[in-house]
């Protein structure tokens, strides 16, 4: 029987191999901790007395170490490439591709003084974290810059300098392979507060140097906040007494399709793997799917010693990276097969978008690609190059803009003073009497004491607005008698925002009103509320217009971000979307974020309403009426493998820009280009992927 020994001076303890490479299974695949498995094997060997045999814990946590090491010795790393590579095929097929991210999960508790009892690490800087010493002379030697923020204030960035009290590690950056998700060697560092760029600078070198990037025509990188990163990478680089980067070497900065699109529209373009030629159509994101395997660890490694620690989490993703391997030609199988589907029907839909733009028109849109690429692949650290992808219309103005702008032209024009103030003061109250009615919806069947006084104090609100709001009118107009005249208010239907199953109460196509008497349903009388306009209004209507317009606009946009959050919430967790929802803290999250989403469909409607009162709605033929089906989550991010995906066609609320110009025809001719090039991308991106699964299946 092949036997290890614990020691080898005056044996007395031995584990047989078949014990060790269980225990190492149970490790690094269940992570289960050495306490509990030491206490399995006292039951199996005494089932009756498990305390009657011997403690061999002490052993067990030396010898796995001894184990684990010489396991991590047969890693060779090489290259499998012909030797005629440089001239076969495409080069982006070689293109070295990595991902970075942090993970705050794999966190290591502060030890007292004298707590880590003299361990040690048999292969420090071997496996898949860093060589420790070189490391921290890094982390003390390298200066982190405060930098101006190049998009928006993303939290990685804001909170990047932020200690976790009681925690003297607060996670990892590690680097991984972007296509397969192989943990890079010796590409995992510890992160001491936030997720420094000094961490990120560390890991990617040493990522690229173990995976011998310098060999291969460029390397790809992908990192969730890129558009901050890239501005100053290479003079980190220069400035970086224990950082090596290739100077010759090419380097293109990536941003993960689930997190680009948290950025500003300009990133999109720029970082989005979709435009750039040779990612083929991996999402940059492979990382988050290695931490959720991963993350089980942290609960045994958070208390250990970081030297115990840093051997455990070798062990882990040396396991993660064996069975990649073992699952990869099942893997390039099953991603072959979908290739061919899907690049076939990114063809076809590519064609039918071609076949109906005009000659020119295909023509001028392909020489922009190929500018642009040119332009972007010959100076990697400026992408903006790709900001020709952008539409190109200007934005319209806000609600706020366009009162400081009419209320500028009444002050020069001296006409008409205070009207702007005045409307604008009419249409707030009619979306404060949308917030009212959502929460009487809420408290709608039992409503608790303080429920009751919390909507009695907005209704209070509410109606002392309205006093102002008459007040002023009466003011304003002094002919015109407001008690005596009526008007009509807003008839638009409540929409359903839910998906499976409705759990808002409203039926679509009736208006929910319990008590007309009360502040809520009270009717704002603007020239919108008239079919003929009382004497004097006709510049009243104008203006309205222009405040409606603006206001469709910015509920239109506060749609997109609440469906945007309940694709992310069903992407948390899938069931909310299929299935009846359980009590639970995202069932709270979803419901909240549809009432949002209700209120902000009912301020469009009230808008497109009042345009189409004041006869003005054929102007703006993109504000289209809004249904259910609009408000849906979308499905490529929360199930992104769901059957058929790619053919869907999203809603017409996400093929408009909504802060763009209102001219019909330049916005149908965007809408055609923005169709037409992201079909052109998805393509073209296709085409890669099956070159070069081609290549990693030879």
């Amino acid at each position: 029987m092949d036997l290890y020994p614990a020691s080898s001076v005056d044996v007395s303890t031995a584990f047989t191999l078949p014990v060790l490479k269980h225990f190492h299974l149970m490790k690094v695949d269940a992570h289960l901790s050495m306490e509990n498995y030491a206490s399995i094997l006292q039951r199996l060997t005494n089932d009756l007395f498990p305390a009657e045999t011997l403690d061999r814990k002490r052993e067990l946590a030396w010898i796995w170490q001894q184990w684990n090491h010489l396991t991590n010795l047969n890693v060779i790393i090489g290259i499998n490439l012909p030797s005629d590579w440089k001239t076969k095929g495409p080069l982006y097929q070689y293109y070295r591709y990595l991902v970075g991210d942090g993970n705050f999960v794999c966190n290591h508790l502060q030890q007292r003084a004298g707590t880590s009892g003299g361990s040690i690490c048999l292969g420090d800087g071997a496996s898949y974290l860093t060589e420790s010493q070189t490391y921290q002379k890094h982390i003390t030697s390298a200066k982190e810059a405060t930098e101006p923020p190049t998009c928006y204030e993303h939290r990685a960035v804001s909170d990047k300098n932020k200690a976790k009290p009681g925690y003297d590690l607060t996670g990892l950056v590690a680097i991984a392979c972007g296509r397969h998700g192989c943990f890079a060697p010796g590409g995992c560092v510890d992160m001491q507060k936030g997720e420094r760029q000094k961490n990120t600078d560390y890991a990617f070198c040493q990522a690229c140097e173990t995976t011998n990037a310098e060999a291969l025509p460029a390397v790809l990188f992908a990192y969730n906040i890129n558009c901050q990163y890239c501005v100053n990478f290479q003079s980190r680089i220069s400035n970086g007494q224990y950082l090596s980067f290739p100077a010759a070497l090419p380097i293109h900065f990536l941003i993960g399709m689930f997190h680009v699109h948290g950025h500003k529209e300009e990133c999109l373009p720029r970082f989005a793997p979709t435009f750039f030629p040779g990612t083929g159509m991996t999402s940059g994101e492979i990382l988050e799917s290695l931490w959720s395997q991963l993350n089980g660890a942290a609960n045994i490694t958070r208390t250990m010693t970081i030297r115990n620690r840093a051997e455990m989490l070798d062990a882990c993703m040396a396991d993660i990276n064996w069975r990649k391997l073992q699952g990869m030609v099942s893997f390039l199988i099953r991603q072959r097969k979908w290739a061919l589907e899907e690049s076939d029907a990114a063809n076809k839909r590519f064609k039918s978008y071609n076949n109906s733009t005009p000659p020119e028109k295909r023509m001028e849109w392909t020489a922009q690609i190929d500018t642009a690429n040119e332009k972007h692949l010959a100076n990697p650290h400026d992408p903006s190059a790709m900001d020709v992808l952008n539409p190109s219309t200007e934005a319209v103005e806000s609600q706020l803009t366009v009162q400081i702008r009419l209320m500028r032209e009444e002050k020069v024009k001296s006409t008409l003073l205070g009207m702007a103030g005045w409307l604008s003061l009419g249409i707030a109250i009619q979306e404060q009497q949308l917030q009212v009615r959502s929460l009487v919806e809420i408290f709608h069947k039992v409503p608790t004491l303080s429920q009751e006084l919390e909507l009695e104090k907005k209704r209070e609100s509410l109606l002392t607005r309205l006093n102002d709001f008459y007040s002023r009118a009466a003011g304003l107009f002094p002919s015109i008698r407001f008690d005596c005249i009526r008007g009509q208010g807003p008839q638009v239907h409540d929409v359903c925002t839910c998906e499976a199953d409705c759990n808002c109460s409203v039926a679509e196509g009736a208006c929910s009103r319990d008590d007309d008497e009360q502040a809520e349903h009270a009717t704002v009388l603007l020239p919108s509320s008239f079919a003929a306009l009382p004497e004097g209004w006709d510049g009243l209507a104008d203006r309205e217009e222009f405040l409606r317009v603006a206001q469709a606009n910015e509920a239109l946009e506060a749609v997109h971000s609440d469906i945007g959050n309940k694709s992310y919430l069903y992407r948390a967790n899938c069931s909310l979307a299929t299935g009846k929802r359980e009590r639970t803290r995202g069932y709270n999250a979803i419901n909240g974020v549809e009432r949002s989403m209700r209120i902000n469909a009912q301020r469009y409607k009230i808008a497109r309403w009042a345009l189409h009162r004041l006869a003005k709605v054929d102007k703006y033929p993109q504000f289209q009426v809004l249904s259910s089906a609009d408000t849906r989550a979308v499905t490529a991010i929360y199930d992104s493998n769901m059957p058929g995906l790619r053919t869907d066609d999203l809603s017409w609320i996400w093929k408009m820009n909504v802060q763009k110009d209102t001219e019909a025809h330049s916005r149908l001719e965007e809408i055609h280009w923005v169709n037409w090039i992201r079909s052109f991308n998805i393509r073209q991106r296709w085409e890669e992927e099956l070159t070069i699964l081609t290549l990693e299946m030879e």
